[in-house]
């Protein structure tokens, strides 16, 4: 698959984005511990799709610029 310079920091930003907002649900949720975990898991689970697409465009673009 070919991506973008662009494309991925369009990605990590909404990665970024769907995190802040599993934050403030989580902390809304505070009352209700069975839909607190299921934020927790999807937190948890777009937190790892952030660090690899990180992961990603780093080892990509240090590759581009030797």
């Amino acid at each position: 698959m070919s991506e973008t310079q662009g494309t991925i920091s369009l990605k990590i930003a909404r990665l970024e984005q769907q995190l802040k907002i599993l934050s403030l649900q989580k902390q809304l949720s505070y009352n209700y511990p069975d839909h607190q975990a299921q934020l927790i898991s999807k937190e948890l689970a777009t937190q790892l799709q952030l660090s690899q697409m990180i992961e990603f465009r780093d080892k990509i673009y240090t590759r581009v610029s030797r």
